[in-house]
């Protein structure tokens, strides 16, 4: 069915004449005419007939009018619809991350700018939201450095280093430091295979031949600080997600580069997406 040819129609229909009809869609009255034929020969039918020195609609052109009506609401509504994404007043955003510490005060600023934009947040590790992002199940992730590929389009989020984490009954409590061979020499807490914290441990580890003695896999950070606190081991922590509890004491852990950068990692075949776009220049603003 011929859009142009349709809409030829309406106007004619809702104008009652071609004359006004051809002006209000700034085409020639010939044009017009021409479309309203084609439209007629194409199905076999008449939509107008002649009254007077004016037109008229048949019956099948009154009832192919409140058909064109019905096009016109829905094609208001697609059209506020489109606007509205485009002006940043409704939306959606789909964020993935491996603990809301960091992330969350970004999207804070950005809801304040653009309170219409609905934003949803999910947990899990680097690997669980490197597969919802190549899946589409969301748009944009936090993901560590070691994650990135070369399809992702990203910017640095937080720079954070890991510290060794023990109860504040615990006889290094006090210590301002921790070598790697004496982590190994204790039970330590572990985040589960994929996390970003556990790999950067992992690797530090290995660098240097060594492998702890005991472990508890735990699949949170939180359930990793109640497992400290509840005196399982040491656990290992970002310290931009050790948050203020007075149970757990922080510790440097020397001889070890354990530094990690996380990064707001989109695909870049939509980072022009308005409402993605505005979020890395929130996120460049500060």
């Amino acid at each position: 069915m011929n859009y142009k040819r349709l809409q030829a129609f309406h106007t004619v229909a809702t104008h009652g004449s071609y004359t006004k009809a051809s002006q209000a869609m700034n085409i020639s009255q010939p044009t017009l005419s021409d479309h309203i034929r084609a439209l007629e020969e194409e199905y076999g039918v008449r939509l107008f007939r002649p009254r007077g020195r004016g037109i008229e609609l048949t019956a099948l052109g009154v009832r192919l009018l409140e058909c064109t009506q019905r096009h016109a609401v829905i094609e208001q509504e697609m059209d506020g619809v489109l606007r509205a994404a485009g002006s940043l007043t409704t939306g959606r955003l789909m964020v993935g991350a491996p603990a809301p510490h960091n992330i969350l005060p970004l999207l804070g600023h950005f809801s304040r700018q653009y309170p219409g934009i609905e934003v949803t947040l999910t947990l899990g590790n680097d690997r669980q939201l490197r597969r919802d992002l190549d899946e589409g199940r969301i748009d944009v992730a936090v993901q560590s450095e070691g994650s990135l590929r070369d399809k992702d389009h990203h910017a640095l989020l937080k720079r954070s280093v890991h510290r060794a984490v023990v109860p504040v009954g615990d006889p290094w409590a006090h210590r301002k430091s921790v070598t790697m061979a004496e982590l190994c020499s204790r039970p330590l807490i572990l985040r589960e295979e994929g996390s970003s914290t556990r790999a950067a441990l992992e690797q530090a580890l290995a660098d240097r031949g060594m492998r702890p003695t005991r472990f508890m896999e735990i699949g949170s950070r939180e359930g990793v600080r109640e497992a400290v606190a509840a005196g399982f081991g040491v656990g290992i922590i970002a310290d931009t997600e050790l948050g203020h509890d007075d149970r757990l004491c922080a510790i440097r852990i020397r001889n070890a580069s354990l530094a990690v950068s996380e990064y707001l990692v989109c695909k870049k075949e939509i980072q022009e997406d308005r409402i993605i776009a505005a979020l890395y220049a929130v996120l460049a603003t500060g």
